[in-house]
């Protein structure tokens, strides 16, 4: 082949390149962006709870920011599972989509499903993390988590814990601590955390942890005593209260959080939309400070970021009740 003739076809393979494109991007340019239409954010748990506001929250700075409505779907039942199924079920087109917390997990572990929950899921974003504050009743004589894994050492179920039920995150967080320190304690469990915050108070049991707005205006009264929190460092809505990992070995920090996950296979150009969206809407001031009232830290990252935040959760959660043995009657 003669020298006129091979750059003759790299002239034309060029034209046909440019070409090519060319034509991408005018395709580009005239496809509909995402999103279209509103987008369903369904919540799994009734009106008033930690992930109903977390997904009111962020659905509306999603809306002002998409251009398109955030529905707000409430669908309880099954521990959430009933919820999920809706979603997991759905056209992964990035028009419904779900909040799912650290108890999304549990729940799997815990009872049948009828999906995986790591595998049936696409992660879009982390929204919040939300440390619990650990107290106990002033009665106790304890004045730091270090102090309390001491006494429950010297005491073998001698002391009381309450939960906001059997399975809950605040009862396996439990006994996922006293494993960590090898100490015992007696499990008490309510049908709430409201009620065994009124056994605590009025001593009926020893200590239990729960989020920072609903443990401290009665630890600011004198009527609980807070040990610590459980973020590697303090929060700001308690800046007087130690981290629990100030003084505890191995380090104890353990959160809840929340997030936002869609069907398997769902549209990239939505998962990276979203993404985006809630990432800027974290930085904002009004989330900033909403936040910080709560007790809570913004999340954000990559969606990859966080699928494995939830494949680890998932094996350490598998792990330990697998270990521990825990059946839930």
């Amino acid at each position: 082949m003669t020298t006129q003739c091979r750059g003759a076809r790299k002239t034309a393979n060029a034209l046909v390149c440019a070409a090519s494109l060319v034509s991408h991007a005018c395709w580009s340019a005239d496809a509909p962006q995402y999103p279209t239409r509103p987008i369903r954010l369904v919540v799994p748990f009734a009106p008033g709870g930690g992930s109903d506001y977390n997904a009111r929250l962020v659905g509306a700075h999603m809306k002002e920011r998409l251009g398109q409505n955030v529905i707000i779907d409430n669908r309880p039942g099954a521990g959430g599972s009933t919820g999920a199924e809706t979603v997991i079920r759905s056209t992964p087109d990035g028009y419904t989509i779900l909040i799912i917390s650290t108890s999304y997990l549990l729940n799997s572990i815990l009872y049948k499903t009828s999906y995986d929950a790591v595998a049936a899921i696409s992660p879009i974003v982390n929204i919040q993390f939300e440390p619990s504050v650990i107290v106990v009743n002033p009665k106790v004589p304890a004045n730091s988590v270090k102090e309390l894994i001491e006494l429950a050492r010297a005491k073998p179920d001698a002391l009381t814990f309450g939960s906001a039920g059997a399975g809950s995150f605040s009862h396996l967080g439990w006994e996922l601590f006293l494993d960590t320190y090898k100490i015992r304690m007696r499990h008490v469990p309510y049908k709430g955390t409201g009620a065994a915050i009124t056994d605590t108070l009025a001593g009926n049991i020893d200590a239990m942890s729960g989020g920072a707005t609903l443990m401290m205006p009665h630890v600011k009264s004198g009527r609980l005593r807070a040990l610590g929190v459980t973020s590697p460092q303090r929060i700001a809505l308690a800046p007087d209260i130690a981290a629990a990992a100030e003084s505890t070995n191995p380090p104890w920090v353990r959160y809840v959080w929340h997030g936002l996950v869609g069907p398997k296979g769902m549209s990239h150009d939505a998962v990276s939309r979203i993404n985006a969206t809630v990432n800027e809407a974290l930085k904002t001031v009004d989330l900033q400070e909403r936040f910080k009232a709560q007790g809570t830290i913004p999340g954000g990252g990559t969606p990859q970021q966080f699928a494995t935040q939830i494949r680890d959760d998932m094996k350490l959660w598998q792990e330990f009740v697998k270990r521990a043995r825990i059946k839930l009657e």
